[in-house]
């Protein structure tokens, strides 16, 4: 038995349905999804983006009570570059493996207070689990750091070549900002880059703690995510409680209090889940060429073919 708050922190590379499991996960009972818990403080503080909730994130009753906690006073942007420049100086995504060493200058400060926020967040909405998809794997490092909090990883995995024609080709609105705006697109081989070495550093952080510790492929998790969301509460929870499906692929997803991430984070009630693969279809050969060659170190790894690009069918 602990005292410790459970952190349930999906790691992996952008576009790999993260925003997705997080909602489904935190519409478990006794769980609750926050998004990208670590662009608190630049979005949620500084831009005064929405919560999942429709509200402005510093004027949401439940952020708004989480961050008083925090700081004993309603932060401002003082407090938030504060932190943020902690953040900065204390984790990047090249040091994970010093972060796991506990060799990061600065490092205690920030667990500090990422102590404080996990512990605030547990006790507002009385929660037992917190779903945390900030995805960095150097932020699921310095989590398994954090005093007072039990760490556990889903390292999420998606076909790479997917990955990069989502990011190149779907520039996707962001209804959260104040002025319409739009996801940057990214290069294919920078998004495949990213994805190895993300990909690379979630796996240093799941080497040390196997036993709190899953692999999940997207793919897997789409056609059936009954099954993938299952495995990851029990993971976490092994009494088992009951799941948000209402049909085979089909959940209902409640109001939920997330900082950021993916436009479909605002979704509200049933959510039918299904395999995004139109990159099979549509990826220009010479993109899908591209992507294969620079992820190949991971490829087999992961269950994709290097050839037969099927999505990993």
């Amino acid at each position: 038995m602990t005292d410790r708050t459970k952190v349930l922190f999906i790691a992996g590379a952008d576009r790999s349905g993260s925003t997705l499991l997080d909602l489904l996960l935190g519409s478990v009972n006794g769980f609750i999804a926050v998004g990208e818990l670590s662009n608190i403080w630049q979005r949620g503080i500084i831009e005064g983006r929405l919560c999942g909730c429709g509200a402005p994130l510093p004027t949401c009753d439940v952020w708004s009570d989480v961050l008083a906690s925090v700081f004993g006073h309603a932060p401002g942007s003082t407090d938030a570059e504060a932190v943020l420049s902690l953040r900065a100086h204390a984790t990047r995504v090249r040091h994970t493996r010093r972060i796991l060493r506990d060799e990061r200058p600065q490092l205690g400060w920030y667990l500090a207070i990422l102590s404080h926020l996990y512990t605030a967040i547990a006790h507002r909405t009385d929660s037992a689990v917190i779903v945390d998809s900030s995805k960095d794997p150097s932020d699921a490092a310095a989590l398994t750091l954090t005093p007072g909090i039990e760490a556990f990883v889903v390292h999420l995995v998606r076909d790479p070549r997917g990955v990069a024609f989502s990011r190149r080709r779907r520039a996707k609105a962001q209804p959260d900002t104040s002025v319409p705006t739009r996801m940057a697109a990214t290069s294919v081989s920078r998004a495949t880059m990213e994805w190895l070495a993300w990909n690379l550093g979630t796996e240093l952080v799941t080497r040390s703690i196997p036993e709190r510790s899953l692999l999940v492929r997207y793919e897997d998790f789409a056609r059936s995510p009954e099954h993938e969301i299952a495995r990851l509460v029990r993971l976490v929870d092994g009494s088992g409680p009951s799941l948000p499906f209402v049909g085979t692929g089909e959940a209902v997803v409640d109001v939920v209090h997330t900082v950021s991430g993916n436009p479909s984070r605002f979704t509200r009630g049933a959510v039918r889940v299904s395999v995004d693969d139109e990159w099979i279809a549509r990826q220009s050969v010479s993109d899908r060429i591209v992507s294969t060659v620079i992820a190949s170190p991971l490829l087999a790894r992961y269950g994709y073919p290097v050839f037969d690009v099927a999505g990993g069918r």
